[in-house]
């Protein structure tokens, strides 16, 4: 739906992760090994402007005065360091959010994440999402998150929403 607060929550997940799961990585090495050199997160939509709301968002919670104050803690002892306009990483956890454009005439790949964002998902082209995305989070079989609103176009967003809609009716399914 829109103006649901889907960018806002996934800005407030995506940078408490980026502290916390580096830290609980340590902590249970068994399940959360890939994480000890920090979480990785890649965002796209179709048009770099689209994108910037997101990564916007998720810088403005980690160099917020509080954020900051929470950052400082002896536990976490980490800070931001500004990569540029699109890159922000973690000191000490190693954390890091870039933001990408999902245009088909630009060369996106050769980047690794855990988790990726795919935002304004309806307009991102299929052939992009297979060929250059998908395959950035392949090594860490990362999570693809893929949000937005219904389009007259019927691409790879509806495709898995009508994907997830068919495995759920299978006996014994979860919600997916």
């Amino acid at each position: 739906s829109r103006q649901s607060g889907k960018t806002e929550t996934l800005a407030n997940v995506v940078s408490s992760l980026m502290v916390l799961l580096p830290i609980l990585s340590e902590m249970y090495p068994r399940w959360l090994n890939k994480f000890r050199r920090g979480f990785w997160v890649g965002c796209f939509a179709p048009i770099e402007s689209q994108v910037e709301t997101l990564f916007g968002r998720i810088v403005d919670r980690l160099t917020s005065e509080h954020a900051l104050e929470i950052l400082e803690d002896s536990e976490i002892n980490d800070s931001p360091k500004g990569g540029g306009a699109r890159f922000l990483r973690l000191r000490r956890s190693g954390s890091f959010v870039r933001m990408q454009t999902a245009n088909p005439r630009a060369k996106i790949e050769s980047k690794s994440y855990h988790f990726m964002v795919l935002d304004e998902a309806q307009g991102i082209d299929e052939y992009v999402i297979g060929k250059s995305i998908e395959p950035m989070g392949s090594f860490y079989l990362a999570t693809m998150v893929m949000i937005g609103t219904p389009d007259v176009v019927k691409g790879a967003f509806y495709k898995t929403i009508q994907c997830n809609k068919r495995m759920m009716t299978r006996k014994g399914a979860k919600k997916n």
